[in-house]
């Protein structure tokens, strides 16, 4: 009796590798031992770039007893297969360093396939392991992104920059995405970067470069992260012409945001997550040079003085958040009739003008956050909300709020779906009159609110905990990101 057709054997590669994709890791492992075809799609096509090599004390591969050891002996077993594995991540913990030898056993035979490597140091000196593995990029052929992260110590601002010999210069011909979250100096000649998170520093041109030589035309992506070792020029700006998205995670200087204002103008998204310093309001009409912008924050634009805000030339802006600045009542005007996400600081003397404009001239809003640091929410903002008939998500941020808070509103809001308070001081997370005003929402989202009885100290000391406990859980989950 002739056996039954095996149809799998029909299906061409690219279909199976579908079916894999549609299992977990542990699973797809499985079925390399099925036959020798499926194992060599598995492990040595394309498929293999999946799967990543994890080196830490906490990854399934290190013994508890002795932890370096049995990194080692999964190293060495590394130097003998055949497999091209493409993603690579380190985690250097105190006690594990150095991780020398390993990095010697994988490169070059592994290094010259890397599609991705990430060295993530926790309470480990950052000249461990990175001068040589900037040593060896230029050979990694293959390699689209690299990650460099210290996320407690640059946090916490626990260390600074250390004394370097000499700064070396990252090159590479393929690396698209490269974050350098570290005190460390450096520069980079990468014409491919698409992507670039780190110290603004590290984009100054190397010594003796010709800067329009280096002009990173692919960059678009930018994301400054970490303090500079030296103040940034105009040299920068001219390196990366084509940017169409800023994250400024410092403070940034008048001057320089004048200079990103004047060279960036196809800037689509800007987000300024600290404190904008200027000494003058009339700095802001820079702002009318990036027309293309559809989404702009602020953390805070610093200064003096209520500021007047003239955004009437970003006729294509989508979503604007001005964090906790002052704003002067009467820019709501100049506003385009296109955004439709809209956040404000609110404070005693502008929140019922500000909210009378917003329900005349903004009517199109979906998204409204309102921050009130300073002052607390006044009955007559509450009244006004209901006038806002398209708002879907509301947002309340750093408020003192009542129990009995919500009864004050004079109409229910139907179309409202997400109801958020963030940074609260509330009675009791118990508010009374949710379920009448806002009908439609099942679960209020609280975030990092407080009771108000809760003591001074006590939030304090839990703060502190806190933001080291999420600086610990950011840099594991990079760790463990695959």
């Amino acid at each position: 009796m002739a056996s039954e057709p095996n149809y799998t054997e029909l299906l061409p590669n690219e279909v199976l590798c579908m079916v894999f994709d549609r299992l977990d890791v542990k699973n797809v492992k499985n079925c390399s031992l099925a036959c020798k075809r499926w194992k060599d799609i598995i492990f040595y096509s394309d498929y293999v770039k999946r799967f990543d090599i994890n080196i830490s004390v906490f990854s399934n591969a290190a013994s508890k007893t002795n932890p370096i050891e049995s990194l080692l002996q999964k190293a060495n077993q590394l130097a003998h297969t055949n497999r091209s594995y493409r993603n690579f991540s380190f985690l250097l913990v105190q006690g594990m360093e150095p991780l020398q030898p390993i990095w010697k056993i994988i490169h070059p035979k592994h290094t010259s396939n890397m599609y991705s490597l990430y060295l993530n140091y926790i309470f480990v000196p950052i000249m461990d392991m990175l001068p040589m593995v900037i040593d060896a990029i230029p050979s990694m052929a293959l390699l689209r992104t690299l990650g460099v992260l210290e996320e407690i110590s640059v946090r916490r601002n626990i260390s600074q920059y250390k004394r370097q010999e000499n700064i070396p210069q990252i090159r590479s011909a393929s690396l698209k995405e490269l974050t350098m979250h570290c005190k460390y100096k450096y520069t980079i000649d990468t014409p491919e970067l698409k992507v670039f998170k780190g110290a603004l520093s590290g984009l100054l041109p190397p010594d003796g470069g010709d800067t329009e030589a280096l002009v990173l035309a692919k960059l678009q992506h930018l994301e400054i992260t970490v303090e500079s070792w030296q103040s940034p020029d105009q040299s920068i700006v001219r390196r990366v012409p084509n940017l169409v998205k800023i994250n400024w995670d410092i403070p940034v200087a008048e001057n320089l945001f004048v200079a990103m204002c004047n060279s960036f103008p196809s800037l689509i998204e800007a987000r300024f997550s600290k404190e904008l310093f200027i000494s003058r309001p009339n700095v802001l009409n820079h702002l009318s040079k990036l027309a293309q912008l559809r989404r702009l924050f602020f953390y805070i634009i610093d200064i003096e003085q209520d500021v007047f805000v003239d955004l009437s030339e970003l006729t294509h802006l989508e979503e604007l958040d001005l964090g906790f600045t002052h704003v002067m009542p009467i820019s709501l005007l100049s506003f385009s009739k296109t955004i439709k996400k809209l956040g404000l600081h609110l404070t005693a003397s502008n929140g019922h003008s500000l909210m009378e404009i917003i329900t005349r001239n903004l009517m199109q809003l979906t998204e409204l956050g309102l921050a009130c640091h300073s002052a607390p929410l006044s009955t007559s903002v509450l009244k006004t909300l209901p006038s806002l008939q398209q708002l879907e998500v509301l947002v309340f941020s750093h408020c003192h709020l009542k129990k009995s808070f919500f009864h004050q509103m004079n109409a229910p809001m139907h179309r409202l779906r997400s109801l958020r308070f963030r940074h609260c001081e509330l009675e009791t997370t118990q508010l009374l009159g949710l379920r009448d005003k806002f009908p439609n929402i099942k679960n209020p989202e609280f975030d990092e609110c407080i009771s108000s009885i809760e003591s001074e100290g006590d939030r304090d000391q839990n703060d502190g905990i806190q933001e080291f406990l999420f600086a610990l859980a950011s840099q594991l989950q990079e760790a463990f990101r695959f």
